[in-house]
């Protein structure tokens, strides 16, 4: 009798852990569910700021349909934007405003996240996608390509990255001391031009 007294009070400890761990798990969960939408809505409010930077400055960027973020620091219109999602800051080559029939739309890429709004938007509009690095091997799961452009001198590329064409154009420009807006303009003997193209992952972000 005592014997199955016992197993009886060792089954209920053990049915009061199980429960005790399950919540626990669920609470865990909502907890970083929570503490994951912070951050990125931190990112969102960031593309915003970025944005309205643009709209607000009335200035000559090198391209006016497509000012990237790079251009904004290097201007001290904009401080580098810290990456709530990752370890350091938001990508300068890969985040930009682009003007399209008079409406301003901004793209924002911070580790593994892209932020794209619809236009003209509000703090609840837009879309996050996760992402992953580009590579030059392409995936079976790759369902995004693009083309990136360095180039050459004395035969060594001349950045570390490569870059879209028309950052490419705005480094090159800045570099190079000339206002370059195509990349047939670049002199060969100047700086090669040379293309590689990238692959990567792209799947909108369950928030």
């Amino acid at each position: 009798m005592k014997n199955k007294f016992l197993n009886v009070k060792s089954f209920e400890v053990i049915i009061m852990i199980l429960l005790l761990l399950i919540i626990t798990t669920v609470l865990l969960t909502s907890i970083l569910s929570v503490a994951d939408n912070q951050k990125l809505k931190t990112m969102r409010n960031s593309a915003i700021n970025i944005k309205n930077t643009v709209m607000n400055n009335h200035v000559d960027f090198h391209d006016m349909k497509k000012i990237y973020l790079g251009e904004l620091i290097d201007d001290k219109l904009i401080s580098e934007v810290k990456s709530p999602v990752s370890k350091g800051n938001c990508s300068s080559s890969e985040s930009y405003v682009e003007k399209i029939e008079g409406k301003y739309k901004v793209t924002l890429k911070c580790g593994n996240y892209v932020f794209q709004d619809k236009s003209n938007i509000t703090d609840e509009e837009g879309v996050f996608y996760r992402v992953t690095d580009w590579s030059e091997n392409k995936d079976s799961n790759d369902n995004d390509q693009i083309k990136l452009y360095n180039c050459l001198v004395n035969g060594k590329e001349k950045y570390a990255n490569y870059y879209e064409d028309n950052y490419f154009l705005y480094m090159a420009s800045m570099d190079f001391n000339k206002e370059y807006t195509s990349v047939s303009q670049i002199d060969s003997n100047t700086c090669k031009v040379v293309t590689k193209t990238f692959y990567r992952e792209k799947e909108l972000s369950k928030q």
